[in-house]
């Protein structure tokens, strides 16, 4: 099973891209995934910002062409091969 623990992902305003996804073969897409705690801890809080401001880039034209973006309504952090249950919608 790939499980790895991407610490970029929880710095502030770190740019989420289509290489941080990880690919439809990895287990981690088909496995139950953890909780999240609450309150938020600062670090999970930063991770669904960057996943919120990947989410608003990759519906703006000019961004998504920029970062090499698939325009995208959902993400969930197990897409990102964490083992988390957090999840971020954008409608418009």
């Amino acid at each position: 099973m790939m499980i790895y623990l991407n610490t970029k992902l929880y710095k502030s305003n770190y740019i989420i891209n289509m290489k941080d996804i990880v690919k439809e073969d990895n287990e981690m897409l088909y496995k139950k995934t953890k909780p999240l705690e609450m309150p938020l801890s600062d670090s999970d809080f930063t991770l669904l910002n960057n996943m919120m401001l990947f989410l608003k880039n990759s519906q703006n034209e000019q961004k998504s062409k920029k970062y090499n973006l698939r325009p995208g309504v959902g993400l969930s952090a197990n897409q990102l091969g964490l083992d988390k249950k957090n999840v971020c919608y954008i409608f418009s």
